[in-house]
C-alpha cells in the first residue's frame, strides 16, 4: 500500500540514487583533481539527505520522523559549504583554500550535526516537532530554535556566495558559459525552494 507522498518518494530516490551514480561516476575518470574527491563526498552525503527524506515522508510515527530527521542531516548541513568548494576549486582559487578557512567552513555544519542529534537535550536547533492535526498523512510541523537560524543563514551565505562568484567569472570565461550556466542553475534551484519551503 502506497502512501500519499509515494510519486514524491519516488522522485527523491531517484535523485538519491544518480546521487550515488555521479559520485561513482566521477571515481572512474583519470583526473587526480582534488574537486573529484570533493564532489564524491558531495554525491555520497546528499544521497544521505535525500534517502533521508524519503523514509521521512514514508514513516509512521513520530518517533521514526524524528530518527530519519537526523540520519538526513548527517549530510545535509555539509553540502552547502562543500558545493562553495566545488566552486572555488573549479574556478581556480585554490590559493585561498588555507587549513584555517578550510576547518572554519565546517565548524557550523560540526555544531549543526552534534545540536541534531541531542535536540532533546536543549532544543537549541528545534524548539519542537509536532505531528500536524487534522491531516490524512503523517506530517510534522517544526518549530525552529536559535540554531536552526543560524544554520539556515549559513546556509544561504554559501549559496549566495556561490552565485555570486559564478556571477563575477561569466565574463571572465565565456568558453564556459555553459558549465557556469548549469552550476548556477544548481545554486538557483535550491535557494528558490528554500525560500518556497520556509514561505
Amino acid at each position: 500500500m502506497g502512501t500519499p507522498y509515494s510519486a514524491v518518494i519516488t522522485l527523491i530516490v531517484t535523485a538519491g540514487v544518480l546521487n550515488i551514480i555521479m559520485g561513482l561516476y566521477v571515481l572512474t575518470g583519470r583526473s587526480r583533481l582534488a574537486t573529484v574527491k570533493t564532489f564524491f563526498i558531495f554525491s555520497m552525503l546528499a544521497a544521505i539527505y535525500t534517502f533521508g527524506a524519503a523514509l521521512e515522508l514514508s514513516s509512521r510515527s513520530l518517533q521514526e520522523i524524528q530518527f530519519w530527521i537526523k540520519f538526513e542531516y548527517l549530510g545535509m548541513p555539509f553540502l552547502p559549504p562543500l558545493n562553495l568548494l566545488i566552486i572555488l576549486t573549479y574556478l581556480g582559487m585554490e590559493r585561498y583554500l588555507r587549513p584555517g578557512l578550510l576547518i572554519s567552513m565546517f565548524i557550523i555544519p560540526v555544531v549543526t550535526l552534534l545540536l541534531v542529534m541531542t535536540n532533546e537535550r536543549h532544543h537549541l536547533y528545534y524548539r519542537d516537532i509536532l505531528l500536524r492535526p487534522d491531516v490524512s498523512a503523517l506530517k510534522v510541523d517544526i518549530v525552529a530554535g536559535p540554531w536552526y537560524i543560524i544554520q539556515g543563514a549559513y546556509t544561504f551565505a554559501c549559496l549566495i556566495g556561490g552565485v555570486v562568484l559564478l556571477l563575477r567569472s561569466w565574463r571572465k570565461m565565456p568558453s564556459y558559459r555553459f558549465q557556469l550556466g548549469t552550476m548556477l542553475m544548481g545554486l538557483v534551484l535550491p535557494l528558490f525552494g528554500d525560500f518556497l519551503y520556509l514561505g
